[in-house]
């Protein structure tokens, strides 16, 4: 016990590659700092979120806009999407030097903490070093973060250069060992004017316009599960709200086999940095087309779901709704999923499944999440042991 004790307090700090330990220290500011040349609107790009807020990992369009308040203190606007866009202001606060500020979180204590500005240049990049908890024993920060920005969304090589630079000089590692923050649809809800076309365009995910998919879809008639058993790739995903970090995995896909005559189980297999397996129970009365799942683990994607398109040798379609309208009969929470038999289905296969979606809803795959897959965390065993259990396998 001693020996695998001292081994996990060896590997416990080493997070994405990254020799946590290396954060503890709390470094010294940038010489010379001053806030007048940085402010205005910066884009995330690369971050190591801290514990207290580790759900940030999952921010997609993730900006902020400085403005100037007092002498000793600057307004930060960030704003995010997780899944829907919000803005969180929230009042930086500093002293002697400008360097050195403490943040309070105004939604729920987050990210309050100590900021140190340690690397940049106010027409470039900037990096921040964060600690969300000091140590209560010595001189080092339990809950370390490091974030990085930049003034262009998309910075060139030659910027990305300069930040490796200032990282490996600092702590020893580059951006490759950082969380990098995707942009597909930046929304400065940070700045007045883009207030009024947020609220035009709310309902706008990745370029689907969500009010398409808030009416429940009649299901595919005839359909019978009977031909559909077996093992199916997720590709492509509109996720809830309920499991939006779902959108993170990669290497999904669900072996479905028969339970009892109204319910199959479905064995969801997934990796968000480690596998995970879980198993659910779909049950359904008069149409197999549509049916209830509960989520066993935390109610994440409990709901309707309806099989509303495929082919029992090709692909599935399935819609889902985790929250139904208390007003009126339709979906506050619905979602999409795109699965196929193969693991990589050719362009025979995409060609009917954009046809398919956009007879249901006018958009194609590439307005939805698509799947990457890298090493399945399903093994041939398993799947060979599976097929042999259940007489309803493909």
């Amino acid at each position: 016990m001693m020996i695998a004790w001292t081994l996990a307090v060896a590997i416990i700090s080493i997070v994405n590659g990254i020799d946590e330990t290396r954060l503890w220290k709390i470094p010294p500011p940038m010489k010379g700092f001053t806030w007048q040349p940085y402010l205005g609107r910066w884009f995330y790009q690369f971050r190591k979120a801290p514990c207290s807020w580790s759900g940030s990992n999952e921010f997609t369009d993730f900006e902020v806009f400085f403005s100037k308040e007092t002498k000793h203190s600057i307004m930060l606007s960030l704003s995010m999407r997780n899944d829907i866009c919000n803005t969180i202001s929230s009042r930086l606060t500093f002293e002697s030097s400008e360097a050195i500020a403490k943040i309070k979180d105004p939604v729920g204590g987050s990210y309050d903490g100590i900021y140190v500005h340690v690397a940049g240049n106010p027409k470039t990049f900037m990096i921040w070093y964060g600690c969300t908890k000091l140590s209560i024993t010595e001189d080092k920060c339990d809950d370390p973060f490091v974030s990085i920005m930049t003034k262009m969304p998309f910075p060139n090589k030659k910027v990305i250069g300069q930040i490796n630079e200032a990282l490996m000089m600092l702590w020893g590692f580059t951006v490759d060992q950082l969380t990098h923050i995707p942009k597909f649809q930046c929304i400065a809800v940070t700045m007045m004017i883009a207030w009024t076309l947020a609220v035009a365009i709310i309902s706008i995910v990745n370029g689907i316009d969500e009010t398409r998919l808030w009416k429940i879809p009649p299901p595919m008639k005839g359909f019978a599960w009977q031909q559909n058993l077996g093992r199916w790739f997720h590709q492509f995903r509109k996720a809830p709200c309920s499991w939006s970090g779902s959108n993170e995995f990669t290497d999904f896909e669900v072996f479905i086999s028969k339970e009892t005559k109204h319910s199959l189980i479905l064995s969801l297999s997934m990796r968000n940095d480690i596998c995970n397996t879980i198993s659910s129970r779909l049950t359904f009365e008069s149409s197999e087309a549509i049916a209830k799942i509960k989520d066993p683990v935390g109610g994440r994607y409990d709901g309707i779901y309806v099989l509303v398109a495929g082919n029992p040798k090709t692909f599935i379609i399935w819609y889902g709704c985790t929250k139904l309208s208390t007003t009126e009969d339709k979906c506050d929470d619905p979602m999409v999923s795109v699965m196929t038999k193969m693991p990589f289905p050719n362009k025979k296969v995409i060609g009917q499944i954009n046809e398919a979606l956009m007879k249901l809803w006018g958009f194609t795959v590439d307005q939805l999440t698509h799947i990457p897959k890298f090493q399945s965390c399903v093994s041939k065993s398993y799947v060979e042991t599976r097929s042999k259990w259940l007489p309803y396998s493909y």
